[in-house]
């Protein structure tokens, strides 16, 4: 875990939004697709829709709910159905936070 400590609240200015316990990740996941033809795998791109659910501080609230940070993860609701014919990989259905 990284700690950062705040020298001087007067010069502190307000930051980044933060994410906690619920909030909705949207984004755009890329999924290879198996065409039902003898054509090769084609890269398609699937919306997913999350929620805030695992992996969260345990000792950091906002709003009284856990803050999530990065490593915390998001769930995929409903989960994703290939388009154009079938996943060559599964997907696992999940947002990984990786910055933020």
């Amino acid at each position: 875990m990284t700690r950062c400590t705040l020298t001087s609240v007067r010069n502190a200015t307000m930051g980044s939004p933060a994410a906690k316990h619920g909030d909705h990740v949207t984004a755009t996941d890329y999924h290879m697709i198996q065409p039902p033809s003898p054509s090769p795998p084609v890269l398609i791109p699937h919306s997913m829709f999350g929620t805030l659910n695992s992996k969260l501080s345990p000792n950091v609230n906002i709003q009284g709910l856990a803050a999530a940070h990065v490593g915390s993860t998001a769930a995929n609701q409903p989960p994703h159905i290939p388009i154009g014919g079938s996943f060559v990989i599964p997907p696992q259905n999940r947002a990984d936070i990786t910055q933020g």
